[in-house]
């Protein structure tokens, strides 16, 4: 996995808490990203292995492959804030800048962080500089915050999909993510 820069998975397992205990159960001080991702699909550990390569990939690949995910499940009924939350997002991953950031967080707001195009959204607005209003003294986000919220887009776009196969879309998603974390586009 050319994209994620960590040589063990421990650690990049040091920056979230598992969501099931089995996954950490697997885990051990030698094994390679690729090895413990490949352990957690094999287990069928899904959410784990999303939050797990949220963590390994660079900030923009990561939020790139919850915009992918978003995109998926985004319909014609989708709402607009919904929509212009996803395309903002994008837009900042082939041209980051702090406009587009701040768009970001205001999207994401104002829809409660309650849809996968929300989520995609809040991922940048956390991806780095203030996460406080303009004017107001400095805040960073927390490190990996970012990856929380990609991790959170696309676990909300497995389950807002139509789909009676979740486990299926969770491996679509997943090989999404590999994909880039193999320098693909997803």
């Amino acid at each position: 996995m050319k994209k994620i820069n960590a040589k063990t998975a421990l650690e990049l397992t040091t920056y979230y808490d598992a969501i099931d205990e089995g996954a950490i159960d697997l885990l051990n001080p030698q094994l390679t990203p690729a090895e413990y991702i490949n352990k957690l699909i094999e287990k069928e550990y899904f959410a784990d292995s999303i939050l797990f390569l949220a963590h390994g990939l660079p900030k923009r690949e990561a939020i790139w492959w919850a915009c992918l995910c978003a995109k998926n499940i985004t319909t014609k009924e989708t709402k607009a804030d919904d929509i212009a939350s996803l395309s903002i997002a994008e837009k900042w991953v082939y041209e980051p800048d702090e406009k587009k950031r701040r768009m970001c967080g205001t999207l994401a707001e104002k829809g409660n962080y309650k849809t996968a195009q929300n989520w995609a959204a809040a991922a940048v607005f956390w991806s780095g500089g203030s996460i406080t209003s303009e004017g107001d003294p400095a805040l960073e986000p927390a490190p990996y915050l970012y990856a929380h919220a990609v991790s959170g887009s696309i676990l909300n776009a497995v389950g807002m999909s139509e789909t009676d196969d979740i486990d299926a879309q969770f491996q679509r998603f997943i090989q999404h993510g590999l994909n880039i974390a193999d320098g693909g586009n997803g």
